[in-house]
């Protein structure tokens, strides 16, 4: 369980890997021959959202905690991965090479989809600070995988204070710290 206290991070340097507050669902998501992952559940605990390549790229899906009412989320030619469910439930926030490397975007419930970032570096794993205020996720600087905040809009981009190592997955604390 997270603590409230605390900033989540999968973390790793050369000769360590380390893995914090892991839940593993036991459950097949497709049927198809394909590579799936990536996953996140809803606040509710009713629908996990995750990635798949079963379509030659790696697309959005969604689908009943019980692994019923599967449904195609994006169908588009480019990789669409690390979805992340917002609190609110109203916009699905991921990364996407459509634009040459990986941005992040936002979706709406209408399809309508957003560019939040535009770098020359890839963004890695944005995620839903717990009052959908903020966005954290990873990105390179300075030769090294840093933590980061910013608006929802995209924008008060701002570093997270760090270890000297890569920082994957950062995730905001439940009290919003």
């Amino acid at each position: 369980m997270q603590a409230a206290d605390r900033m989540v991070a999968l973390t790793c340097m050369p000769t360590l890997f380390f893995a914090f507050c892991i839940t593993i669902l036991a459950a097949d998501l497709t049927a198809q021959p394909a590579f799936s992952g990536q996953g996140d559940w809803s606040l509710d605990g009713q629908r996990i959202i995750y990635t798949s390549n079963e379509s030659g790229t790696w697309q959005l899906y969604s689908v009943d905690a019980d692994v019923s009412d599967r449904q195609r989320l994006t169908t588009t030619q480019f990789n669409e991965t690390f979805p992340s469910y917002p609190p609110d439930g109203k916009y699905l926030l991921f990364l996407s090479d459509r634009d040459g490397n990986r941005e992040i975007y936002i979706k709406d419930l209408d399809g309508q989809v957003c560019r939040l970032t535009e770098t020359s570096e890839d963004e890695f794993a944005p995620a839903w600070s717990p009052d959908g205020k903020r966005i954290s996720f990873a990105f390179n600087e300075k030769d090294r995988r840093q933590s980061f905040l910013m608006d929802v809009t995209g924008e008060n981009r701002q570093r997270f204070p760090g270890p000297e190592y890569d920082v994957i997955y950062p995730k905001v604390s439940l009290d919003g710290t």
